[in-house]
């Protein structure tokens, strides 16, 4: 929102809710609750924490809705694209703020709310976060279908031009071999009668003759000489 100089919604939900970012927030709270008096244990529980949280996360989200909604693929020392060591190093530093910074000011002042109060604006919280889930998982799974159906259509069109070009070639080929078959016929006819009687002459003495080389019977040959001086 800053770079961009306007608020920006990100994330999976419609709503001002980023369930990983809360749930990660949750789960450093609590993983760093035996390790609060040093920094680097706080930064390294932090950082595994939420690491493993963004990992898990990342791979049950393709996992659901066939799509990625974020890459760190392009990064260096990535784990298949769903974390990599800038923005594990990154959850360290932000468990520490939140840690140190964030929370006690936020747990004061939530401790400071009646009980009862409180109780109606988390059902209030709740309600709208579950309403929300649905409606966008809704809108994912549309997605998933949408995207399901074009690399359907994408897989049909290069099978579609694949078979168009391979009549190409075949309409091709086809011309190519009609317009051997014609050449030679011709070659054929205009052998002399001569040649095809002297021909007809040794193979009528060598009825049961074969060309191995050209795998020819030469009886097939006899009877179209025959036909031929009809």
């Amino acid at each position: 929102s800053i770079r961009k100089k306007q608020l920006v919604n990100r994330g999976f939900l419609n709503g001002p809710f980023l369930p990983i970012y809360g749930f990660g927030a949750i789960i450093i709270l609590f993983l760093t609750l035996p390790v609060q008096e040093s920094l680097i244990l706080i930064y390294l529980v932090g950082m595994l924490g939420a690491t493993a949280l963004e990992y898990v996360t990342g791979y049950i989200m393709e996992k659901l809705f066939d799509m990625r909604y974020w890459d760190y693929r392009n990064h260096r020392f990535n784990i298949k694209g769903y974390t990599c060591l800038k923005v594990s190093l990154a959850w360290g530093i932000f468990s520490i703020i939140l840690v140190k910074v964030i929370h006690h000011p936020i747990e004061s002042f939530i401790l400071g709310i009646p009980e009862s109060t409180l109780q109606i604006i988390d059902v209030l919280f709740v309600i709208t976060f579950v309403c929300d889930v649905i409606y966008s998982t809704i809108q994912a799974l549309d997605l998933k279908h949408i995207v399901n159906q074009s690399q359907e259509l994408q897989r049909l069109q290069v099978l579609i031009d694949d078979i168009n070009h391979r009549k190409e070639e075949w309409n091709s080929e086809m011309a190519r071999l009609q317009k051997e078959f014609q050449h030679q016929k011709e070659l054929y006819e205009r052998l002399s009668k001569y040649k095809h009687k002297r021909a007809l002459h040794i193979l009528k003495r060598n009825p049961n003759g074969i060309s191995y080389r050209h795998q020819l019977p030469f009886d097939d040959i006899l009877n179209n000489l025959k036909q031929y001086f009809k």
